[in-house]
């Protein structure tokens, strides 16, 4: 996950992230995380890792979310009211309701006339 800032970058700033559960589970689709940004100066990305869990099953979405904390622990930086959260939607792109047929699914898909997604 990127996080950007934009304004003066003359100085070190810190802000403190969050995960928090939405749909998706800590623990089951994704794993939870948190910790603090420094941005050094004259920096302006900087990044951190939200771990996606594999899991058995059928899902067709999941979603979490980010949270810059808006604390004690925010230094040289506003966070706009807008901007402080966000969702993540996790896309799980297997078949329904597994892959266990995948093979002979991905065989009549590609027998199945061209365009035939076209038609309505």
């Amino acid at each position: 996950v990127n996080v950007m800032r934009i304004g003066i970058l003359d100085k070190v700033s810190e802000v403190h992230y969050a995960t928090e559960d939405a749909s998706a589970k800590d623990g089951v689709e994704y794993e939870a995380t948190s910790g603090i940004l420094v941005f050094q100066p004259d920096v302006s990305v900087m990044s951190f890792t939200v771990r996606i869990n594999s899991r058995y099953g059928w899902n067709p979405t999941a979603d979490f979310r980010i949270i810059l904390a808006n604390d004690e622990t925010l230094q040289n930086a506003t966070l706009d009211h807008y901007l402080r959260k966000t969702r993540v939607k996790v896309v799980n792109e297997d078949l329904f309701p597994t892959n266990v047929h995948e093979e002979h699914i991905q065989v009549a898909i590609e027998a199945s006339p061209p365009n035939m997604d076209a038609h309505y």
